[in-house]
Order: structure tokens, then sequence, then C-alpha cells
């Protein structure tokens, strides 16, 4: 789906900009119910392509003007090393 919105497949954009648009709302949801105050971190590459389109993520997470204050508050991270899984799994078996 990257890839082919890399070629401007209108389709696989528009795909993206709704999974901005949901993984924004998700993380505002996640943020109101545990206040992560030292951040919020995604990974992966799906989360990493969220980057290139961060204003429509950053709008959905920024929406409930009601309760906009903890959201605001949260800093958002992204890890961008495939293998950072596996080396916190090493860590945690030494």
């Amino acid at each position: 789906m990257v890839a082919a919105a890399a070629r401007h497949d209108a389709e696989a954009e528009e795909t993206l900009r709704l999974y901005a648009r949901l993984l924004g709302l998700l993380c505002r949801e996640l943020a109101l119910r545990f206040m992560p105050m030292d951040g919020m971190f995604l990974a992966g590459s799906v989360a990493r392509s969220c980057t290139e389109r961060f204003e429509i993520f950053e709008r959905a997470f920024l929406s409930d003007p009601l309760m906009a204050a903890i959201p605001q508050a949260v800093p958002i991270g992204v890890i961008r090393d495939d293998m950072a899984a596996l080396h916190g799994c090493l860590a945690a078996i030494r």
C-alpha cells in the first residue's frame, strides 16, 4: 500500500490518509484513558508512513475540543528501527 501510494496511486493514498486519521483517533482514545504523559511511541513501517501524513494524524489526535488538554500534553514519537522489538527482547532475556 505504501509503495503504491509512492507511485501516486490515488486509492492507496486515500487508504493511507484514512489509516493516519484512524491511528490518530486510536492514539487519542489511548491517551485519554491511560494518560501516558511521558509519551506514546509508534513503531512499524505503517506507523512510519503516517509521519508523511502527520497533519492528518495530528488533526484526529487533537480533534476532541473538550478533552484536548490531555492529548496536547502527550508527546508522540516514532521508532524508526525495525529491529527495536528484537533488541528489547534480547535485553529482557539478559
